[in-house]
């Protein structure tokens, strides 16, 4: 086994913003460049939305399926494996445009592949710290760090290199994973293997699918605001400002959060953040102009932080060791499907409706979906 010199917790300090960076940048990389080797928007948008569906197909299937005894082994094939597709993704859009399809395919092999590590970084960094709740907060703000300045980096990669090169600078950070991945796992790392290491659905319920919730609320606000700002100014250019408006102030908030050791009722304080997350979204569409947008954005930041915090500690009390690692991918894939569905939906229905209308329709659905998920959870008790 290949040996470090680093301490688990700094070695996953370093490689939680490498293996995040990929995901956040990687969907600029995939839009980006594969309309700088002359195809369309919609080929890269493919290509991107197929990286978000094997997530959530991988973390399901394949995390529960990683051995225990071999788990750092198996993540370090799993950071060279997604290399080498990252690899072969950029060559073919590089060498040949035509072939985009291929490079689709290599992207969606890559979110499969790749999507057990959060899952389990994660579940290492509990393991590894006595105050959960300080951790996670920290993955918090790596995180939103991670999706403030990925998609700028996906765009100034392709613009001042290449489609090839930037998806190699991509494929060297999962390299450097490969080394960082035997430091970051603990020596022992509880992982359950097989059916026994699945996560029960129903006791993490409400959770689980607050995460989906999160994210169709975030997707929702991120594709109605390019439509307010055209049809106030004239051009979306001041869409990433305001994104990230909303990504600074959940970064803040979580380091904030992340002072207290323990909250009494998480619960409580992550449903209560999520609820009034999905009220702000109701009346994005009604924004009369760009200041009131920003405001919007900057409170949906501040109280997703508690949200996305408070649902990763619920499920680390509640999930034993063994488990908290398919768990936790069961949070990240819900994540990823509830931000490809509100992604795909929300800008359909403000083309065919309005603005308005679709920020309170997705509204009304995300807090339906969220009393389904609480009535099955309490069924369970």
């Amino acid at each position: 086994m290949m040996k470090t010199f680093l301490k688990p917790l700094t070695a996953w300090l370093l490689i939680t913003p490498l293996t995040r960076l990929v995901v956040t940048t990687i969907p600029m990389v995939a839009v980006v460049g594969t309309s700088a080797v002359g195809k369309s928007y919609v080929a890269g948008g493919l290509i991107s939305g197929g990286y978000a569906a094997g997530e959530a197909i991988g973390a399901v299937l394949l995390t529960h399926r990683l051995n225990g005894a071999a788990i750092k082994r198996q993540c370090a094939l799993i950071c060279a494996i997604s290399a080498a597709l990252l690899g072969l993704a950029g060559f073919t859009l590089w060498s040949a445009p035509d072939w985009w399809p291929l490079a689709g395919i290599a992207v969606l092999l890559l979110g499969m592949v790749s999507s057990p590590l959060p899952g389990v970084l994660r579940s290492s960094a509990t393991q590894l710290s006595e105050k959960p709740a300080r951790i996670l907060s920290i993955d918090n703000v790596i995180n939103q760090a991670c999706w403030v300045i990925g998609p700028v980096i996906g765009v100034m990669l392709v613009h001042k290199l290449n489609t090839f090169a930037a998806y190699l600078c991509l494929a060297a950070l999962m390299l450097a994973s490969v080394v960082l991945v035997f430091a970051a796992i603990p020596k022992n790392y509880k992982h359950q293997s097989g059916t026994s290491g699945k996560a029960k659905f129903r006791p993490i319920a409400v959770p689980v699918v607050a995460s989906g919730v999160i994210m169709a609320v975030t997707a929702a606000f991120d594709t109605l605001v390019p439509g307010l700002l055209q049809e106030w100014f004239g051009s979306d250019e001041r869409t990433s400002f305001v994104l990230a408006v909303l990504a600074i102030g959940s970064v803040l908030t979580s380091a904030v959060f992340g002072l207290k050791q323990r909250w009494s009722r998480p619960e409580s304080i992550a449903m209560a953040s999520t609820v009034m997350m999905i009220l702000l979204l109701g009346v994005v569409g009604s924004a009369p102009n760009y200041v009131l947008l920003l405001v919007l954005a900057g409170f949906i930041g501040v109280v997703q932080a508690p949200s996305m915090v408070l649902r990763q500690v619920i499920v680390s009390d509640v999930v034993p060791d063994q488990r908290k690692a398919a768990a936790f991918s069961m949070l990240y894939a819900a994540g990823g499907v509830g931000y490809a569905a509100s992604a795909a939906v929300t800008p359909w229905m403000a083309s065919m409706l309005s603005a308005q209308f679709a920020s309170v329709i997705t509204a009304v659905l995300c807090l339906g979906v969220l009393a389904v998920a609480v009535k099955i959870q309490r069924s369970g008790n």
